[in-house]
C-alpha cells in the first residue's frame, strides 16, 4: 500500500508541474513546449492504463488513473490550444493571406497554388476535426513551418512531430477544441484555388495525361493483326496502323479506370477543401467531376472512332494481275471462315 501511495502521490505531483509549466506564459517558449510534451506523455499512458489496466504496484485502492486522466485533460486543453492550434493557424493565416493578397496577373499565383492548397487543408483540419488526419497534418505541417521564432531549430524539429501528431488524433475525439476558421479568408482562396487549378487541370491537361498514361501498356494494331491467319494483303494493304490505347481491351482494362482515378482525385479535392462540405456540389455543373467524366468519356470515344476510321480509309485495294487473281480474292471474300471482311 506504501508503494501504491508514493508511485501515485509521484505522478499526481509531477502533472501538476507538467501542466503548470507548460501554460505559465511567462516561461521560455521551449521550456513551455517541453512541459507539454512531458504532459502528453503522461496523458498517453494514463489512457493505455485506462484500457489496459493500472499496475499492481498502483492499485491496493490507491489507484487515481482516471480521476487524473480526466483533470488533465482540461489543463492541456489550456496549454495546447495556444501552443499548438493558435499558433499553427497562426502561421498557416500568414501564408494563406499573402496568396490571397497576390495581383491577380501575379506569376507567384500558378507557382504557389500547390502549396497554397496544402496550407488551406491544414487550416481546414484544424476546424474540421471530422477530416483530421493526424500523422499527414504533423508531417505536412512541419514541413511549411520548419522554423518557430522563440525555439531552437533542433528543439522544433524535435518536438513539433510528437506534439502535432497528438494533438491532431485527440481532435477528433475532442471536437470542442476546433478552431473557430476565417470564412472570409477560407471563401477567397477557395474561390482562387478553384480558378487556378481549373486552368492547370484543365480538361485538356488531363485528356492528354491520361493517355500518356495507358498508351505504352498496349502495342499498335496492323491490319495483320485483325485479321488472324488469313493473308489480308491479299485484298488490301496500308502503311497505317490503329493506335494500341484505341481498342476494347485498352477502354475495358485501362483507359476507363484511368478516367476513374481522374474523376476520383477531383471529386476528393471538391469535395471539403475547396468546396464548402454542406453544400452539395450540383452533378449537371460543368465543373462537376460527374460532367468531367462524361466529357473525358465522349472526347476519348471521339477519337477512337477518328482512329479506326482514318485507319479503314487507308485501305488500298491491291488489284489483282489475272482472271484467276481476281477469282481468287472474290473467293476469299465470300468465304465466311476466313474473309478478312467477317472477322
Amino acid at each position: 500500500m506504501g508503494i501504491a501511495y508514493v508511485t501515485n502521490r509521484s505522478q499526481i505531483d509531477g502533472a501538476n508541474v507538467q501542466a503548470s509549466t507548460a501554460a505559465r506564459q511567462n516561461q521560455p517558449l521551449e521550456q513551455r513546449l517541453h512541459a507539454l510534451s512531458e504532459l502528453q506523455k503522461t496523458l498517453a499512458r494514463l489512457q493505455y492504463r485506462s484500457e489496459h489496466g493500472v499496475p499492481w504496484y498502483e492499485r491496493a485502492g490507491l489507484s487515481q488513473n482516471n480521476a487524473l486522466l480526466a483533470a488533465l485533460w482540461p489543463r492541456y486543453q489550456d496549454s495546447a490550444l495556444p501552443l499548438l492550434r493558435d499558433a499553427s493557424a497562426n502561421h498557416l493565416q500568414r501564408q494563406i493571406n499573402a496568396f490571397n493578397a497576390l495581383p491577380p496577373d501575379s506569376p507567384l499565383r500558378e507557382q504557389m497554388a500547390k502549396t497554397t492548397y496544402d496550407q488551406l487543408k491544414l487550416y481546414l483540419m484544424l476546424a474540421r476535426p471530422e477530416h483530421m488526419d493526424a500523422a499527414w497534418f504533423s508531417s505536412a505541417l512541419l514541413h511549411d513551418w520548419p522554423k518557430r521564432d522563440g525555439v531552437k531549430d533542433a528543439v522544433w524539429q524535435g518536438v513539433a512531430p510528437s506534439l502535432l501528431t497528438f494533438y491532431g488524433a485527440q481532435l477528433n475525439v475532442h471536437p470542442e477544441w476546433k478552431l473557430s476558421a476565417d470564412e472570409s479568408m477560407v471563401s477567397q482562396a477557395r474561390s482562387l484555388l478553384v480558378r487556378l487549378m481549373g486552368v492547370r487541370n484543365s480538361e485538356s491537361t488531363l485528356y492528354q495525361k491520361m493517355l500518356a498514361q495507358v498508351a505504352h501498356l498496349y502495342t499498335d494494331m496492323r491490319l495483320e493483326d485483325m485479321t488472324g491467319d488469313t493473308d489480308a494483303s491479299r485484298l488490301f494493304s496500308t502503311p497505317e496502323i490503329v493506335p494500341g490505347m484505341f481498342t476494347r481491351q485498352a477502354w475495358e482494362q485501362a483507359v476507363q479506370p484511368a478516367i476513374e482515378k481522374v474523376v476520383k482525385a477531383c471529386r476528393d479535392e471538391l469535395d471539403w477543401v475547396l468546396t464548402d462540405s454542406k453544400r452539395q456540389v450540383n452533378k449537371q455543373d460543368e465543373t462537376s467531376p460527374e460532367a468531367l467524366k462524361k466529357r473525358l468519356t465522349e472526347r476519348y470515344f471521339a477519337d477512337f472512332g477518328g482512329a479506326w476510321l482514318e485507319f479503314l480509309n487507308s485501305l488500298h485495294w491491291n488489284q489483282a494481275a489475272t482472271l484467276s487473281d481476281s477469282i481468287d480474292q472474290l473467293t476469299l471474300m465470300a468465304d465466311v471462315r476466313q474473309s478478312p471482311l467477317v472477322r
